[in-house]
């Protein structure tokens, strides 16, 4: 009984000890990166050697990527503005740079304010760059500079357009910020350590 005794105690202390671990350390943040976009499939050619059509896709160097479902932090210095929208549903990136966020959307059916006022609700700092569709395709140009000197006023150093936003956005955000308006189209890349 004793030895039964002495068993039980040892196999409560191993359970125990076994169940009890210290706080996992903490979980050490990279600092922000520059990154390179570069633009992989656009309705506009920026270099020979890439096909255009319709649709967006920007591959990203310089984050680690993790395939994202519901979370609003993908990994260190890269968010997902979460799902947006009413009847298109979205979900745009936003990345940390020493510069400051650069916000990649898709087509921006839930708005280009919206999206941009979301990425600085998760990350209060400045805007670097906004690019991709702005969803501004059939809107009028009076309604476009509006929201093109909003951006300005709001301190977006860049802007970079492309997709369903249209010639005449492209226009008019090529004229509101000039030499920080970037062209985008397939092949373009993008350093942000260059901007």
């Amino acid at each position: 009984m004793k030895h039964f005794l002495m068993l039980v105690a040892l196999l409560i202390t191993v359970i125990a000890m076994a169940s009890f671990h210290s706080p996992d350390p903490p979980i050490k943040m990279e600092s922000a990166k520059e990154i390179t976009l570069t633009i992989l499939y656009d309705n506009y050619k920026y270099e020979d050697g890439f096909k255009n059509s319709w649709g967006f896709s920007c591959l990203i160097e310089g984050a680690h990527t993790v395939l994202v479902s519901d979370a609003v932090k993908i990994t260190d210095n890269v968010w997902s503005t979460g799902e947006m929208g009413i009847e298109i549903i979205e979900r745009s990136m936003v990345i940390q740079t020493p510069k400051g966020l650069v916000v990649i959307t898709g087509c921006a059916h839930p708005g280009i304010e919206d999206i941009v006022a979301k990425a600085v609700e998760i990350k209060d700092e400045p805007v670097l760059l906004v690019m991709g569709g702005f969803h501004l395709l059939r809107t009028g140009t009076d309604a476009v500079e509006v929201i093109a000197r909003e951006f300005k006023d709001k301190h977006i150093q860049y802007a970079a357009p492309t997709h369903c936003s249209g010639d005449g956005t492209i226009r008019v955000f090529q004229e509101v910020f000039g030499e920080q308006y970037l062209k985008l189209g397939t092949g373009k890349v993008i350093q942000t350590a260059k901007l």
